[in-house]
């Protein structure tokens, strides 16, 4: 039996009410379920008269990977099966570390459209510029094989090339351009001063340390202000989220007490994530600029920050993607991405598409974040922009400072001894 079908039948006992145990099935709270396993008599019977009778003959492993994207797909958006590639690079993606070309690039019908290459990555070096499209991967066009499949491609062992098919400027036909792969870091976390006392700290994506991080440059703000920290601006704009365990720490460094998130599962008690004493990052007021491509994690921070009224958020509804995953590692050394829970803000509001995070100030997108909408895929985000923010261009955060200087718009105020959503 090849490890595809063996990681087919772990998914099909998972959906079917099965736990892993130790690494082995329970069994047994199945051995009731008489229509389960006609459906699997009838999937064995499908799957053999495809082997055996079918024109041609089949990729069974191909076949499978068929089967699991397609039960999975009717569960929601969210849950995913991963290949052990797949799953390596989620891996990689996560721990801020991984094996690609370092550039940033955006979703489009076509390709994928380079924002930018990190200075000094294996894309600069390779002569790529922004505004490029690229439109194949190794001679496969991307609007065939999709843009996350694309992505996955390009990114590979360190020292090994990938040639991209790209079209610039007036190219009538695209050019092969080789990339040596290597090891890339994704900065999870930029800061500046945008004026005296004033703090601007973007958090790009929810990977490991991210908290750490936004700690960090904080007080590095505070010891470098020769006054005091008048304000901060926390940009949760176009981040697609990534782990919880990291939201959860990020709100606490604002948060001295009270609910940060409630998550509900279908089998389990509600589990309550609080804030606790100590390390606070406080005596300064805070505000959270969010946008529609602001999701999962940028969510909880976000509606943590607005149920204790800690911090005013300003810019446009947020994605409203109000679901936890669990990562399952199967026996193939892939891995199953599936929604386990939802979660509630400190109030109690859920979050979904109907009931996103709404601002407290409204302020539409223009300049620099006008168009910049992330999507979320097993990996991670498609489109990063890590550049100096601009206070002329970009109308959302020239509104943050004007919400810092004036303390009668500001909503923050003492967080509640005690709260239960």
């Amino acid at each position: 039996m090849s490890r595809q079908i063996k990681a087919f039948i772990v998914l099909l006992l998972l959906s079917g009410g099965g736990m892993v145990l130790g690494g082995r099935l329970a069994k047994q709270a199945m051995a009731d379920n008489k229509d389960y396993y006609e459906s699997l008599e009838v999937f064995s019977q499908v799957l053999h008269r495809i082997r055996q009778d079918y024109v041609e003959e089949v990729d069974v492993d191909r076949v499978m990977q068929g089967a699991i994207n397609g039960m999975i797909k009717t569960l929601d958006p969210y849950s995913q099966y991963m290949t052990p590639k797949q799953y390596q690079q989620f891996q990689e993606e996560t721990s801020g570390d991984y094996f690609g070309i370092g550039v940033e690039i955006s979703q489009e019908k076509e390709g994928l459209r380079i924002i930018s290459p990190y200075p000094g990555s294996p894309a600069e070096k390779a002569g790529l510029e922004p505004n490029d499209l690229i439109v194949k991967v190794d001679g496969a066009q991307i609007a065939e094989i999709g843009s996350v499949e694309a992505v996955s491609r390009i990114k590979g062992r360190k020292g090994t090339k990938v040639v991209l098919g790209v079209i610039r400027g007036d190219w009538k036909e695209p050019r092969d351009m080789p990339v040596e792969r290597d090891q890339i870091h994704m900065p999870a976390v930029v800061s500046s001063v945008l004026e005296h006392g004033y703090g601007y700290v973007r958090v790009i994506q929810f990977q490991d340390r991210v908290a750490s991080e936004v700690q960090d440059a904080v007080k590095a703000m505070e010891k470098d202000s020769k006054t005091h920290l008048k304000g901060i601006i926390l940009d949760l704009r176009n981040n697609p989220g990534g782990l919880l365990e990291e939201a959860v720490k990020l709100s606490d460094l604002f948060l001295d007490q009270g609910v940060i998130v409630k998550t509900e599962g279908r089998h389990s008690e509600p589990e309550i994530e609080r804030a606790r004493r100590g390390g606070t990052l406080e005596g300064f007021p805070l505000v959270v600029l969010i946008n529609e491509g602001s999701a999962s994690a940028s969510e909880i921070v976000a509606g943590a920050l607005q149920d204790h009224k800690r911090a005013v958020l300003v810019g446009e509804r947020s994605y409203g993607k109000g679901s936890v995953q669990n990562i399952i590692r199967l026996d193939n050394d892939g891995a199953l991405r599936l929604t386990v829970a939802r979660y509630f803000t400190p109030s109690g509001r859920p979050i979904d598409p109907k009931n996103s995070i709404t601002p407290d100030v409204a302020v539409a997108a223009e300049g620099e974040a006008e168009g910049e909408i992330m999507d979320e895929t097993d990996s991670g985000a498609l489109m990063v922009r890590d550049q100096a923010p601009d206070l002329k261009q970009d109308t959302q955060l020239r509104e943050a400072p004007a919400q810092l200087k004036n303390p009668a718009n500001h909503r923050r105020a003492e967080v509640p001894t005690s709260q239960t959503p």
